[in-house]
């Protein structure tokens, strides 16, 4: 299975793990490009088209604040692809805009555990 993981720029260092661990278990990993080397435009098309192309399943590990991640899942989600979150974040860390948003997107806030059950097939 390909997996474009998107992740907030403060959770890099999760993302990578992820990465590393997925990769272990057997699927190809995709990330976004660099922000420190290209610009926002073109992390925006990058990451359209690895989705869009290539990812059977994207997992995002988003604080709840960044636009980034929440335009790639957006994206992902008018892409028709399945999306899992992964918010890796204190419960006190979400204020009421942070639950909006993820209302306004899953209806309610989604189920991690669906992710660790279905991305071990």
């Amino acid at each position: 299975m390909t997996v474009f993981v998107c992740h907030s720029m403060t959770l890099k260092e999760q993302a990578q793990q992820e990465k590393a661990r997925l990769e272990t278990a057997g699927h190809i990993v995709l990330m976004p490009s660099d922000p420190t080397n290209h610009t926002e435009e073109h992390i925006v098309v990058m990451n359209a088209h690895r989705m869009k192309v290539f990812a059977d399943v994207v997992f995002a590990i988003w604080s709840g604040i960044s636009d980034g991640c929440y335009g790639d899942i957006c994206m992902a989600m008018a892409l028709g692809k399945p999306v899992y979150v992964e918010y890796p974040v204190t419960a006190s860390h979400f204020c009421k805009p942070v639950m909006r948003r993820a209302w306004a997107l899953f209806g309610e806030l989604p189920k991690i555990e669906q992710w660790w059950e279905e991305r071990e097939k």
